[in-house]
């Protein structure tokens, strides 16, 4: 018998492998700056935060403070396209919604 699975589940699945992936001493984890000359972008993991690079893109936690950063690649063109995609927000089939909590600066 197949069940469905809803997408919030399957976001949830990735997150917790991501955080294992994050935490196991067989990948190497990174502090600091990372670069990217291939794709035209640098960034510096904050302080006290580790980044493991992973299939969908790069991941980023803590031990001490709650939250995670998630960076992947996105098909906009330029800044206009994702910030339109941005207000739009995420409305995905099984109720996942994602939505600015304030409007972006321009």
């Amino acid at each position: 018998m197949k069940f469905p699975l809803d997408p919030t589940v399957i976001f949830c699945f990735a997150l917790i492998i991501m955080l294992h992936a994050l935490n196991s001493p067989a990948y190497t984890q990174s502090t600091g700056e990372i670069d990217y000359p291939s794709l035209g972008i640098k960034f510096t993991i904050p302080e006290g935060w580790k980044g493991q690079e992973v299939e969908e893109g790069y991941f980023m936690g803590s031990d001490t403070e709650p939250g995670f950063i998630f960076l992947m690649t996105h098909e906009a063109k330029n800044l206009d396209e994702l910030r339109a995609g941005a207000e739009e927000g995420i409305n995905e089939e099984g109720g996942t919604q994602s939505t600015l909590s304030k409007p972006l600066n321009k």
